[in-house]
């Protein structure tokens, strides 16, 4: 078969054109009538042919790690009787990915003087680290688009193999949760990976003082698609009474063959059904209160609100002796520190004025907009706790307990940083 680009059955046998072509089936070859005079050249099946090869000659098919290249080797040859130009583009795969280079090539006839009729290409294939380049075969076929008809003059079938790899991400909040029977920790865990990865995970304390569980105990994470798991510790004894007591955690999570993420580092923190405090300070607390409710004064000096939260603000005013829930008003932040943060106070800093005085808070809100999460029947803590993964604040609170209602209402956007007003049954 040397010197033969074909086989006569038609298929192509040389990566290296030699510019001999095979004799279509059913003609005969017949000698020149003059040793001097050039034989016409036959015209083949395919007006364009279309060759990708990995280099070395093998099938093109590249196995491939993410963010590095893989090199595919291309021959085109214009077998028709007129000059064309043939743009090389990729189909199946982002256009990112790839780069042909030359991009274009302009040939000249089939029969022409010299190799002006085929020209040789280089197809490079990197797929990025992230996500997107999900692990697993790629096809995609390589086009040569004819300029002259705009049409799809030749294709030629390629294939990658992305070998998969995993990034494990692990976060436990809150960092500390009260309770007395139970307390829950939300885990969350992510793959930034390109293949499905199944986790596992677990949690320890030093002392063995809590039975530890998940829910659910294993993970089968998408990548780039973040999945929870409720981590639930349950004191083995009841604390009946004297200080809380803290107890730190370590929450991890696990796959076979792959790096464990950073441990997180959560606390629980056992309350006692009975403080020992409890008694003696509710007889002097009755005391104070007495006394206070006959000898108050009728006014009480402004404490300095800005910078502080519109809860903390809320809170502060009534440590100082105000009776009315101060009354919350926004205006656009104009640096990310002010965002949820008391920007002006009326009556201002070390104002004197009477308890039951209106008091108006102005808190910096962001441009964004986020999701009002739903805190019904959650405790204030709770619901700090969903607020702040909102980037949302706890606006003016009244009651005592859990949450009963709220403004704005679940599922309603609003601007960051705007505290959300709660009453609480």
């Amino acid at each position: 078969m040397d010197g033969k680009d074909f086989c006569d059955c038609g298929e192509y046998l040389r990566w290296d054109p030699t510019g001999v072509f095979a004799i279509p089936a059913g003609v005969t070859a017949t000698a020149p009538a003059h040793a001097t005079s050039a034989p016409p050249t036959p015209i083949p099946a395919e007006p364009v042919l279309l060759v990708l090869r990995a280099p070395g000659g093998g099938a093109p098919t590249v196995p491939l790690a993410v963010a590095t290249s893989g090199l595919l080797q291309g021959f085109v040859r214009n077998q028709t009787k007129r000059v064309d130009s043939y743009t090389l583009r990729v189909s199946g795969l982002p256009e990112a990915w790839v780069e042909i280079s030359p991009a274009s090539v302009h040939l000249l006839p089939l029969g022409a003087s010299g190799d002006a009729h085929e020209s040789h290409f280089l197809v490079t294939i990197t797929p990025p680290r992230d996500p997107s380049a999900r692990s697993g075969r790629h096809d995609f076929r390589l086009e040569a688009v004819s300029r002259a008809t705009g049409a799809v003059a030749a294709s030629a079938p390629g294939a990658i193999e992305i070998l998969p790899y995993h990034e494990l991400q692990l976060e436990a909040l809150p960092e500390v949760r009260g309770g007395r029977r139970r307390v829950r920790f939300t885990a969350t865990a992510a793959t930034t990976g390109n293949a499905p990865i199944e986790i596992e995970f677990g949690a320890r304390d030093r002392e063995e003082r809590l039975d530890l569980s998940f829910s659910p105990p294993r993970l089968l994470l998408e990548p780039g698609t973040p999945a929870d798991a409720q981590l639930i510790a349950k004191p083995r004894r009841s604390h009946w009474i004297g200080r809380p007591r803290e107890q730190t955690l370590a929450v991890t999570a696990h796959a076979p063959g792959i790096p464990s993420p950073p441990t997180q580092i959560v606390a629980v923190r056992q309350k006692a059904w009975i403080p020992f405090w409890l008694p003696p300070v509710l007889v002097v607390t009755a005391a104070l209160a007495a006394a206070f409710v006959l000898t108050r004064p009728e006014t009480a000096t402004m404490p300095a609100l800005t910078g502080e939260t519109f809860n903390a603000a809320q809170r502060a005013t009534a440590r100082a002796g105000f009776t009315q829930m101060p009354v919350q008003q926004t205006r656009q932040a104009r640096r990310r520190s002010e965002i949820g943060a008391v920007l002006q106070q009326e009556p201002g800093r070390g104002a004197d004025a009477r308890r039951d005085t209106k008091i108006v808070l102005v808190v910096g809100i962001g441009r964004e907009r986020a999701r009002v999460p739903n805190l019904e029947g959650l405790d204030v803590d709770e619901a700090q706790t969903a607020l702040g993964k909102a980037k949302l604040k706890l606006g003016p609170a009244s009651g005592d307990g859990r949450i009963a209602r709220q403004a704005p209402p679940p599922g309603e956007q609003a601007r960051v940083g705007l505290g959300v007003t709660v009453w609480l049954k």
